[in-house]
């Protein structure tokens, strides 16, 4: 299920990737933020695509015994965007990215990405 919900993120497919979550899954942001919900995290996929464009690559899932957790460690993949918002305008970047995620009646029900740690 973590690999199919990356694999729609990384084709900018929110329909596949929100079907992967609890109807009120629970998505940390930096910065102490949260959302709640299959409709807030779909806003939040979109917008997501259309500032950054990027891909995830290296993906490496690892989960515990009973499947409650699990985390992803990958490389974020994208061009740094111009002032005028044009994606292919800067740089190419990979860095180094991570999610933890809980997992209940196979759903995914919290996304944490690891950056949303640094900024509490």
């Amino acid at each position: 299920m973590i690999e199919r919900f990356l694999d729609a993120l990384n084709r900018a497919d929110a329909e596949t990737a929100v079907s992967c979550l609890h109807e009120d899954v629970v998505h940390d942001r930096g910065g102490g933020a949260r959302e709640i919900g299959r409709r807030a995290f779909r806003e939040f996929l979109v917008r997501r695509r259309a500032e950054t464009g990027e891909e995830i690559g290296d993906i490496v899932v690892m989960a515990n015994d009973d499947g409650t957790r699990a985390a992803a460690e990958f490389s974020r993949r994208g061009r740094s965007r111009s002032a005028t918002g044009m994606v292919d305008a800067g740089p190419y970047y990979s860095i180094s990215g991570g999610i933890f995620f809980e997992i209940e009646d196979g759903s995914i029900l919290r996304i944490t990405p690891a950056e949303a740690f640094a900024h509490r």
